[in-house]
């Protein structure tokens, strides 16, 4: 993952609070090294309404699968 404040063009969400960014503000975008179309943006200096805001958003993994665990020795 790669991290860095930009300044936006367009308004996007906040991925920790869901509340809007305005285009103009300064934000954190952070992108998959993996896949670059996965990007996420979070507040600069906290979320408003005193949501903590965590630096790196990194995607929740999916659950293992079952079959998988049960044919692992």
């Amino acid at each position: 993952m790669s991290e860095k404040i930009v300044t936006l063009r367009h308004d996007q969400i906040c991925d920790v609070c869901k509340h809007p960014i305005k285009a103009g503000e300064k934000a954190y975008m952070t992108r998959d090294d993996f896949w670059p179309s996965m990007v996420w943006f979070e507040h600069v200096g906290g979320c408003p309404g005193g949501v903590p805001v965590e630096h790196s958003p990194a995607p929740k993994s999916p659950a293992p699968c079952l079959a998988q665990a049960a044919c692992a020795h």
